[in-house]
């Protein structure tokens, strides 16, 4: 009897307690890289609250892709500690504050990056809501041929030199579409050679052609394939200038810390007849173009990249523009001055085609919003 009290009492309770009581298990190590789940998790909120707030530069983290879906985001664990050290000391909710992204993740903001500012004209990289606006002035020398007169016709150089300034805004719509609008103003000389003398000689200052244009982001850049951009493009008609229409399509693929970029685009213009031959425009035009943006930090990236233009043989009624196709070779730099303020120098030569082309010229990108001032 008392050996059968003490199995209850002593020795059935403890083999209880080894079935009941459960088994602990080691939590697996927080990697140093999140995803946007994982960041959610850690800062104990939803994922739509954190890619809301790396996009509007809030909270520190990288793309791993040009413009990707919410997968291609990546946070460091360590900045993102810092970070709510950070908002702990200044007792700011997350969500609410207004600070900005990271040139390095952790170190001082920058926001969009040289590299993101130089490839605004390939892809949609503004947050969505957000505005930008360019200023440029460029300088331009280019040479062309044109067929003059009935037979005996007689083959004449036209030597143009323009001196542009441009404005060029951009909204977007999304994260994946924007629209724009550029227009200029231009002070051109035009002299016309013929057997080597000069015939013609005229100077105007117009307003140029305004563009409208739309892009979209059709294919989000993933592990082994580019991000691919749409584009369409019209030109309202001005005075002296012919109406015109196209579309491009644009490859971008992020090689970190560069950006291979490549295009393809189609331009149709409804010639118009000028008795001055020096407004003439070719019916149809084609461009490829290829290049890369390096980024030597956050706020300095190199660039670099070549474009061949087709243009198609135009008759018109006192002359004809023969068929040219010429390749121009483009070196840029983008520096970041100021958070939403940038400076683009920009020159080009002429590596073949009719004559010689040269151009230079300096872009100021701002940018206004989340992204920018």
């Amino acid at each position: 009897m008392n050996s059968t009290r003490v199995f209850f009492k002593g020795v059935v309770p403890l083999l209880a307690g080894l079935f009941f009581i459960p088994f602990s298990h080691a939590e697996e190590p927080v990697p140093d890289v999140l995803t946007l789940q994982e960041a959610a998790e850690l800062l104990r909120t939803d994922t739509q609250t954190v890619e809301l707030m790396v996009k509007a530069r809030t909270i520190p983290g990288r793309r791993v892709s040009i413009g990707g879906d919410s997968d291609s985001w990546r946070f460091s664990r360590d900045a993102l500690m810092a970070w709510l050290e950070m908002r702990a000391a200044s007792s700011a909710p997350i969500g609410e504050d207004k600070g900005q992204q990271t040139g390095s993740i952790g170190a001082e903001p920058v926001g969009q990056t040289a590299t993101e500012t130089f490839l605004r004209e390939q892809g949609v990289l503004l947050a969505k809501n957000n505005f930008a606006f360019d200023i440029g002035l460029f300088y331009t020398r280019r040479d062309s041929q044109v067929i003059i007169g009935p037979a005996p016709a007689a083959l004449a150089t036209v030597e143009t030199r323009t001196a542009t300034l441009q404005g060029l805004a951009r909204y977007t719509l999304s994260d994946d579409a924007e629209i724009y609008a550029r227009a200029a103003g231009l002070n051109q000389e035009s002299k016309v050679y013929l057997f080597g003398s000069e015939v013609g000689d005229t100077s105007r200052s117009k307003r140029g052609d305004v563009d409208i244009g739309l892009r979209y982001v059709a294919l989000d850049e993933f592990i082994g394939r580019p991000q691919v951009v749409l584009g369409l493009e019209g030109q309202v008609r001005t005075n002296k200038t012919s109406p015109a229409f196209g579309g491009s399509v644009t490859f971008l693929k992020s090689l970190d810390p560069a950006v291979l970029f490549g295009a393809v685009s189609y331009k149709y213009t409804d010639s118009r007849d000028f008795d001055d031959i020096t407004l003439l425009e070719p019916e149809h035009t084609t461009a490829l173009s290829f290049g890369y943006a390096f980024a030597l930090n956050d706020r300095l990236s190199l660039n670099t990249w070549v474009e061949t233009s087709y243009q198609s043989e135009t008759e018109f009624s006192n002359a004809t523009l023969r068929e040219n196709d010429f390749s121009t070779l483009q070196l840029g730099l983008t520096a970041q001055v100021a958070r939403g303020v940038y400076l683009q120098p920009t020159v080009a030569v002429g590596l073949s085609g009719i004559g010689s082309a040269f151009s230079m010229g300096l872009n100021i990108p701002l940018t206004f919003g989340a992204d920018g001032l």
